[in-house]
């Protein structure tokens, strides 16, 4: 038996045939825990959003980083435009 919020499956075996197949029954309990309802859409939304952001805040900042200082040879500041063009390219694409 499994309990599933407010519900409970029994799940028996069919021991007449020689197949594997369960049968399952569905029944309502009257719980008295409160069901919760989450809406998972929205909160991965939110996840998506924040992961998009932090990503290329940090592409950015070592790109900025790189630019700025002129520690760096031709190629790794070349990386670096490239990268800032990306970001900006991403958040400005129509």
């Amino acid at each position: 038996m499994i309990r599933l919020g407010t519900s409970v499956v029994k799940t028996e075996s069919n021991n007449n045939n020689n197949n594997d197949e369960e049968i399952c029954h569905h029944e309502e309990v009257n719980s008295p825990l409160p069901s919760i309802n989450v809406n998972v859409s929205h909160v991965h939304t939110h996840i998506g959003m924040y992961m998009r952001v932090i990503t290329c805040l940090a592409v950015l900042f070592s790109a900025l980083y790189i630019i700025l200082s002129h520690n760096y040879d031709a190629a790794e500041q070349r990386w670096a435009f490239g990268a800032v063009g990306t970001v900006l390219g991403y958040w400005f694409k129509t």
